[in-house]
């Protein structure tokens, strides 16, 4: 008996030292770099000018109005900063808490499903997938929405009276946090509707239709009043374009690319597990948390491997779906030796021995460059600098396409101008570049040390003064 007692003290601070070290990993030196290009920063100075203008429904970027992105991350975003002010630490925040909670909740839950082996195979699938790390230490909207999806698959299961109006609530968040990705966990939970709960559909349809009408009154009281302040083309533009092509899936586009980003994410050994997993569920798929799990694992998969767009990133939201399959992988290998006990714990400690390992090496590789992380802090540095020295109203030109972190520091209207750019809201022509310089219209013109040094030997270019070069970054001054 005490023997027992001392074996679960045991799994229990295995456990808590799991969740120790995927705070660690999370929220390791979170405010301690730079924010990055191109989301980050896109959605810091987003943060900003909502929290400068008071103004919620309408985002502002680069001191125009942007129509991209729903405001949810924003909003929470601008929550956290009001509390404890504007800072890389705060614009983090959200993904990092949102990630922390999904790797503890993923691993205790492969315990609680599977036993303490299969999860320290599902948390280290998770915890130590860089792609999924990388997300979740930068302000971006994929941890946010993954943890949304999440609680939508525990909510789907339930059975709860408050189920279908939770659900609503939640399908409405997951629109005003990445719009289009609804229609992921949406469908999921239609289909699982029709198979395993077709009776409940005439019984409570007045909940069905109280959860839709959750759905739609929160989603379009935003694009409602969106439309009042900017033109009906807020409404069309989130409802039709917002995706960007994300959403558009042509069979002919298909192309195997996601499958390797889910092999290489799952550390390449792991995505045997993962598939040896994916068949056993797909073996029992006639129970309810079986088919949710392959579909939370697998839709997505396929679906972008049909899309426009080749961004590991949008994976995220599967990934720690994956994990659980893992996990379950894991248990019915595990299960093969259960008759012989001798055998059952030599393989045991082979698998915790080799995944160690893949674990240890991923995490020197992978995941310590992540958390130290310092791509933009010459940048950065540069156009703290011209913050400092040019005035409110001066117009700043970046000359490459990675503007945002300039924004961002420099707090300035900032134009990119590309090589290849024509002349629109926030980009300049080459030509057109050279013709406001002679008007005297533009002073302050940042980028890369070899551009700028290209550039300077091109009239009326060649009148300007190199005042900062921080490594690669250099900062030209023209005469007013």
């Amino acid at each position: 008996m005490i023997f027992k007692d001392f074996i679960k003290i045991g799994k229990k601070l295995v456990l808590v030292a799991l969740g120790a070290f995927a705070a660690y990993i999370v929220f390791y030196k979170l405010g301690g770099f730079y924010l990055e290009n191109w989301d980050e920063a896109w959605y810091g100075d987003i943060i900003r000018n909502m929290m400068r203008k008071k103004e919620f429904i309408v985002l502002y970027w680069n001191r125009s109005v942007l129509l991209d992105k729903p405001p949810f991350f924003m909003w929470v975003g601008a929550l956290i900063s009001s509390v404890i002010g504007l800072s890389e630490f705060s614009i983090r925040l959200p993904s990092a808490f949102s990630a922390l909670v999904i790797i503890t909740a993923t691993t205790y839950y492969c315990y609680r499903s599977y036993g303490l082996v299969p999860s320290l195979l599902g948390f280290s699938s998770l915890a130590l997938n860089n792609v999924f790390i990388w997300r979740a230490r930068t302000g971006n909207l994929d941890a946010l929405v993954s943890l949304e999806i999440f609680l939508i698959y525990f909510l789907i299961l339930s059975r709860r009276k408050e189920r279908n109006y939770l659900l609503g609530i939640m399908f409405a968040l997951i629109y005003l946090t990445k719009a289009s990705l609804v229609f992921f966990p949406l469908g999921i939970f239609v289909l699982h509707e029709l198979f395993f709960r077709r009776n409940d559909l005439k019984k409570k349809k007045e909940s069905y239709l109280l959860l839709l009408l959750i759905f739609v009154s929160i989603s379009c009281s935003w694009l409602f009043l969106g439309s009042i302040k900017q033109g009906w083309h807020f409404a069309q533009y989130y409802l039709f374009q917002s995706d960007q092509g994300a959403a558009n899936f042509v069979l002919s586009h298909f192309n195997f690319n996601y499958i390797r980003y889910c092999y290489y994410s799952l550390q390449r050994r792991f995505f045997w597990v993962f598939v040896m997993g994916l068949f056993f569920l797909i073996t029992k798929i006639k129970e309810a948390k079986n088919f949710l799990m392959v579909a939370f694992s697998t839709f997505l998969l396929i679906l972008v491997g049909f899309g426009q767009r080749d961004n590991n990133w949008y994976l995220i939201p599967s990934m720690p779906f994956w994990a659980i399959t893992v996990a379950c992988g894991t248990n019915k290998f595990l299960k093969i030796f259960e008759k012989r006990r001798i055998i059952k714990y030599l393989v045991v400690f082979m698998v915790l021995a080799l995944s160690s390992y893949v674990s240890y090496k991923t995490y020197i590789v992978n995941i310590r460059s992540v958390m130290t992380s310092q791509t933009t802090a010459n940048q950065a540095e540069v156009s703290l600098y011209l913050r400092r020295i040019s005035k409110e109203d001066d117009l700043v030109v970046r000359l490459d396409h990675l503007y945002p972190t300039t924004i961002y520091y420099t707090d300035r209207y900032v134009y990119s101008s590309d090589k290849s750019a024509g002349t629109g809201l926030f980009f300049l022509s080459r030509q057109d570049l050279a013709e406001k310089v002679k008007k005297k219209e533009i002073k302050w013109i940042v980028g890369k040390k070899t551009e700028i040094d290209e550039l300077t030997q091109i009239p009326p270019f060649t009148k300007g003064q190199v005042i900062l070069t921080k490594g690669d970054e250099s900062l030209l001054s023209l005469p007013e």
